[in-house]
């Protein structure tokens, strides 16, 4: 059975007359009364060519190439459908009415315009209702249209030439970061054949900016945005990773890889200048641990909970406090810091050095009082990183662990491999661990900072000693679940959302009462 039948099927289960099929739109259902009710898909101008071509006559491939109207009638076993495909505004689009409708009745002769979509929850795969704060502000650009390709081939894994088109506005992208920053969103994402999306809030919505973007588009733009060494790399492995200041406003971290309908990019916004502990709102134990002379400093927590912008906080702060020598190893570099008390050098990766564990090795023999490692969760960075501590440097890391007894177990399984007494080891460096979640407010605005700490003292390196991190939880003085309770006492957070974070939840309902 194609495809086109099988619509057609569930368009009489549901008593209509017909369905309606428009690129990057929501799908209608044409009613016994001449309305039109929105269902819960979104097809693509790619996939519903692709279903139209299953069924085309071969003397009407031309006609839809060149984008003119026609009608034509495809035979099924339950009847002829009739077929009407039309470009209304630019945009392609198919009516299908079943056996033994009238066409006048099914409207087939003219193309009217599709309503607005509605609103659906967010797990629906169709545009949400976006917040009144994503509407751009200021100049936008112009609406794009997108250009299908016939068919629905796979988009090549890597760019092949400088710029694939040439029409493209090349302001599109500085628009679209403004309005986002004016949202205010926390990531923009690009995809071909989509609009772009903006993570606002923790939550992901279509951003109201143009058009979707065709695949061409979309390399087009990232072509204009790439900075002449990062397109290399791009060109050559079809993927590539890099950071950049946009008009004094922000930092953007592009991430930039292959997917099914073309090149994808994911920008996380991120403030110009290194954020004060202060801003973060962090304890003041964090602080005292940026105030250690040397030894090992982690930080820890998974993607997106905030690490890299804490490491930057306890950089900043040493950086105002200390007269010392700090170098920061960073894939790409996201904050730049400008030499205050201490002279700080900013090492990025692959540009300065070929690796993260490369320029860490390279470190030893160095005059180094301070090394921040944006990327410590690998065995080997993290036995390098315990290596130079045990030399005399002050080693801050980051560790893409969920809390401090997965941050501390991890920390001596890669000790493990090298010494025969691993918590001996980690006790002679370890200074103390601060991990971190990121919450949703009770009231729209920034996420809720919260942190587990763990100081090394008697009980817990009475644990860490004899093996047993999952213990450390009795031994600390802040817990995740002891933040959250605090938070929605103090109406930070809903109860909802403290549950939904908890380590215990049994435990978290029995501090909340």
């Amino acid at each position: 059975m194609d495809r086109l039948r099988r619509m057609a099927e569930f368009a009489r289960k549901q008593k209509g007359k017909g369905i309606v099929l428009r690129g990057n739109d929501t799908c209608l259902l044409l009613g016994e009364r001449g309305g039109r009710q929105p269902l819960n898909k979104v097809m693509s101008a790619e996939e519903i060519e692709s279903l139209l071509r299953e069924v085309l006559p071969a003397e009407l491939a031309a006609p839809l190439d060149a984008g003119e109207t026609f009608t034509f009638i495809h035979p099924t076993p339950e009847g002829e459908l009739t077929v009407r495909v039309a470009h209304a505004a630019g945009v392609l689009e198919v009516t299908v009415g079943l056996p033994g409708e009238a066409r006048a009745e099914l409207d087939l002769t003219a193309v009217q315009p599709a309503p607005e979509p509605p609103v659906f929850t967010p797990a629906s795969p169709a545009p949400v209702a976006v917040p009144a704060g994503l509407l751009p502000v200021g100049q936008v650009a112009p609406p794009l249209e997108v250009i299908p390709p016939p068919g629905v081939p796979l988009a090549p894994a890597r760019p092949s030439e400088p710029r694939p088109l040439g029409d493209f506005p090349p302001d599109y992208l500085p628009g679209l970061f403004r309005a986002a920053l004016a949202a205010p969103a926390s990531d923009v994402h690009l995809e071909g054949g989509s609009r772009p999306w903006a993570r606002v809030n923790g939550e992901v919505y279509p951003l109201d900016y143009g058009r979707a973007l065709s695949a061409d588009q979309v390399q087009a733009a990232l072509f204009d945005l790439l900075p002449p060494e990062p397109r290399t790399r791009w060109i050559a492995d079809g993927i590539v990773e890099f950071c950049f200041t946009f008009e004094d406003r922000a930092r953007i971290r592009c991430t930039v890889f292959p997917g099914a309908r073309g090149m994808c990019a994911s920008c996380r916004l991120l403030p110009l200048r290194p954020p004060s502990l202060s801003d973060l709102q962090a304890p003041g134990f964090v602080a005292d641990l940026a105030r250690a002379e040397r030894g090992l400093v982690l930080v820890g927590g998974v993607r997106g909970a905030g690490t890299t912008t804490t490491l930057a906080a306890l950089v900043h702060a040493i950086n105002g406090a200390r007269r010392a020598r700090v170098v920061t190893l960073e894939g790409p570099v996201e904050f730049l810091h400008r030499s205050e008390r201490a002279l700080v050098t900013q090492v990025e990766v692959p540009t300065h050095a070929p690796s993260l564990l490369d320029a860490l090795r390279r470190l030893s023999l160095a005059d180094v009082d301070v090394c921040a490692l944006g990327e410590a969760t690998d065995p080997a960075l993290l036995l390098a990183a315990l290596k130079l501590a045990e030399g005399g440097a002050l080693v801050l890391g980051v560790v893409r662990q969920p809390d401090v007894p997965a941050v501390v177990e991890h920390l001596l399984d890669c000790a493990a491999t090298a010494s025969r007494q691993p918590g001996e080891r980690v006790l002679r460096v370890l200074r103390g661990v601060v991990c971190q979640r990121l919450c949703r407010p009770r009231q729209p605005g920034r996420p809720v900072a919260l942190f587990e700490l763990l100081s090394v003292g008697a009980a817990a390196a009475a644990l860490i000693r004899q093996g047993k991190p999952r213990e450390l939880h009795g031994a600390m003085f802040m817990t995740f679940d002891n933040a959250l309770a605090g938070c929605v006492k103090d109406e930070k957070i809903t109860r909802d959302e403290a549950l939904r974070q908890a380590t215990d939840v049994d435990a978290v309902r029995r501090l909340l009462g």
